[in-house]
């Protein structure tokens, strides 16, 4: 019977990845990927991070000249992949990695706590957990987070089973489950874990958890000398964290000034503002997580209130409710760590760099976890005594809310992304997606017109980007002096503030979103859009027009070295320095390119 399980789950992930790939294979670059975090940034990191991966004291030349060891990768597998494949193939490619251990993270866990914790009770119910694990693991597996951050989110079913089974050897309980052949693969497990996630997301607090839960075996009798392969298994992830961070650390310690310092508030929230911030990620969650998971909340909330008044002595409501409890403190330390009072103690720590309220990327994982639980004490009380019509009652309850919670996570797009799990589908029957592909988006072709117009070596100028975002001339080999960077240098956002400053003047809201400074953007103010689901970017169907530019040309062209300027907009009465070459038309964009002519 186990091998026939076995057997089964292998099938359903051969068969969900093959459904997700399925339209990257046929559309290729014309599928559609999300903007916000993706196509606008981290593919030009993960590229760049390839390129300079031993570059340990030199700068970035394209990237405004920054610091090679300030470029931000999450995850240090994914820039292998980019150091030897074309980016969309790379991109693609990391996605089915970081999917399908996704699916085998959450097979094997929730397999595991049925093993240990459920099956010997063999419930006249019937039992659910083969159904449930499988429905389950895919629904966590098809998630829109965002897989750029490796297995940040996706892997931490993966991290789970492992560390469990690493407790479960020490404690010597059932020698043929966790084996030697079995403790070596979880040690691989929790090894590509630290590979493939990132430190600052996800890793520091899963670090903390280690410590804590170390310092109690420690100071347990039982404990102390038995869970010394757990001890180890902690040393190993924070030491490949460690070694995967290097530049990160060598940076730290340099000396080095990031733009953040001149943060002197973090994106702290009052007290109605934290209540609003528990419940938003306590019940829907974050996009960069892949939340989606409020009809999954509503599911365990009912199974919870249920079991509340009829049967508190179920074991399995006993564990949902823990995972619950698990999720209202993650919940409330995130809120508080968002806090004013709290931003300010971490300004003035020092820490002020570094943004703490970040536990909702645990949200996925523990939610998940408490659906299955919650399907599975729901199947129990719907089954009864296990009578044939009552089974099949549960069968068709838990694949129809199983299904019902496909579609919500398949056709509902997060406000910062165009896409959903459904989007490339629908694509490829013709519909079509409201925002442009990845070809679309990077236009090889149109820039390589440009370029040729341009007529020079790329690495002798300097181009700037108006009305859209600066990660496409990168992507197309021109080397630029605006780009999104989240750890980019105090002096060069002073710089650069003083050549868009006129500009930031005319908008309270620009000025704002600037002083954060990831956006190391050439501003506008007349077509400024924040955090709109295309980033403020135009196509060349926009009526939208500058009709003044009010930059430091001076600066902008004798202290960054900014020689041309690719504009989504016409410039309707240019600065005089600034002199109009051409209109360059693609299949998405439209390029207005202007010469500084200083």
């Amino acid at each position: 019977m186990e091998r026939n399980y076995t057997l089964i789950a292998v099938i359903t992930g051969a068969a969900f990845l093959f459904l997700w790939i399925l339209p990257y294979l046929v559309l290729g670059e014309d599928a559609h990927i999300t903007l916000h975090d993706n196509l606008d940034s981290e593919i030009i990191f993960n590229q760049l991070g390839a390129k300079y991966f031993f570059d340990l004291s030199g700068t970035i030349p394209e990237f405004i000249n920054l610091d090679a060891r300030a470029l931000n990768t999450f995850s240090t597998f994914q820039l292998l992949l980019y150091a030897f494949l074309p980016p969309f193939q790379a991109y693609i490619l990391n996605e089915c990695i970081v999917r399908l251990a996704a699916y085998a993270g959450m097979y094997l866990l929730l397999s595991l706590i049925c093993t240990r914790h459920f099956r010997e009770e063999r419930p006249p119910s019937g039992n659910p957990w083969m159904l449930v694990t499988l429905a389950v693991s895919v629904l966590f597996a098809w998630l829109p987070f965002y897989s750029v951050y490796g297995l940040t989110v996706a892997g931490m079913p993966m991290l789970a089973w492992a560390f469990y089974n690493v407790f479960l050897h020490g404690c010597g309980r059932d020698p043929k489950t966790v084996s030697s052949r079995k403790l070596k693969f979880c040690f691989l497990c929790i090894a590509f874990f630290g590979f493939g996630s990132a430190l600052i997301l996800s890793g520091w607090f899963i670090l903390l958890i280690l410590s804590g839960l170390c310092a109690y075996f420690l100071c347990k009798q039982q404990f102390r000398k038995k869970q010394i392969y757990f001890y180890l298994a902690a040393a190993l992830l924070l030491a490949v964290y460690a070694a995967c961070n290097l530049k990160l650390i060598m940076l730290m310690l340099s000396g080095y000034q990031s733009h953040r310092e001149i943060w002197e508030t973090l994106e702290t929230k009052n007290f109605s503002g934290m209540i609003l911030w528990f419940f938003a990620v306590f019940g829907i969650g974050r996009p960069h997580a892949g939340g989606h998971y409020t009809f999954i909340v509503l599911i365990c909330a009912a199974a919870f209130f249920y079991g509340w008044f009829k049967d508190k002595k179920n074991k399995i409501w006993q564990w949902l409710s823990w995972v619950v409890l698990l999720n209202v403190i993650i919940a409330a330390a995130n809120a508080l760590l968002a806090a004013t009072i709290v931003g300010k103690i971490i300004i003035a720590s020092g820490l002020g760099r570094f943004r703490a309220a970040r536990l909702f990327f645990m949200m996925p994982f523990t939610w998940y976890t408490a659906g299955a639980l919650a399907l599975a004490f729901i199947w129990e009380k719907i089954a009864g005594n296990g009578n044939a019509a009552r089974l099949k009652l549960a069968r068709a309850v838990t694949i129809c809310v199983c299904a019902l919670a496909f579609v919500l996570v398949s056709a509902i797009p997060w406000p910062h992304s165009h896409v959903a799990g459904l989007t490339n589908y629908a694509v490829m029957l013709g519909a079509a997606a409201g925002g442009p592909s990845w070809r679309e988006f990077y236009d090889v072709n149109l820039f390589k017109t440009i370029d040729d117009a341009i007529g020079r070596d790329k690495t002798t100028y300097r181009t700037g980007s108006i009305g859209l975002p600066p990660a496409i001339a990168i992507y197309n080999g021109f080397y630029t002096v605006d780009a999104f960077s989240q750890n980019y240098s105090l002096e060069y956002w002073r710089t650069f503030r003083g050549v868009i400053a006129g500009e930031l003047a005319r908008n309270p809201a620009m000025d704002a979103n600037f002083y954060w400074g990831n956006q190391c953007y050439l501003f506008a103010s007349e077509i400024y859009e924040h955090r709109s689901w295309n980033l403020g970017m135009y196509n060349k169907n926009s009526t939208a027009v500058i009709t003044t530019l009010d930059y430091d040309i001076q600066a902008l062209r004798n202290v960054l070295g900014c020689e041309y300027i690719f504009s989504a907009v016409p410039i309707l009465t240019p600065p005089a320095e600034l002199e109009y070459v051409d209109y360059f038309e693609g299949a998405y964009l439209g390029i207005y390119l202007y010469k500084v002519i200083i």
